[in-house]
Order: structure tokens, then sequence, then C-alpha cells
């Protein structure tokens, strides 16, 4: 079940990357416009992005040192 948890982070940490790509998690077939009703803007997408990211490392890397360190029952 542990190898859930690590699964998990590092999903976050692939979506973090998509949001950052160019054209990622945005729709490629019906292309979303620029002036549609709830478009954040790609800075604030990108910002998003790179939260995303940071979580995922944080808690990918708290995960490993709490089971290396013994902190958490096996």
């Amino acid at each position: 079940m542990k190898i859930i948890k690590y699964l998990a982070w590092a999903w976050v940490i692939i979506i973090g990357v998509l949001m950052i790509t160019p054209g990622g998690v945005l729709c490629t077939v019906c292309g979303v416009p620029i002036d549609a009703v709830g478009f954040i803007g790609y800075p604030a997408i990108t910002f998003l992005g790179i939260g995303s990211i940071t979580l995922g490392v944080v808690g990918l890397i708290t995960s490993v040192l709490e089971v290396t360190q013994g902190k958490v029952a096996r």
C-alpha cells in the first residue's frame, strides 16, 4: 500500500508538469478561446503548475524521509 502513496505524489508532479507545458491540460481538440468563461489565464495556470510540482516534490521527499528515518510503522 506504500507504493500508492508514492504514485500519488508522482501523479501530482506529472499534473504540474503538464500544466506548465505549452498546450498541456487545455483542450487540444476544441481549443480554449482566451475570452472563454472561466479561463484564468496562462500566468495563473503556470503558477498553479509550479505550485503542484513543489507540493508533489515536498510530499514525496517527506514520505521517503519518514520511511528511511523509521518514523512510519512498517
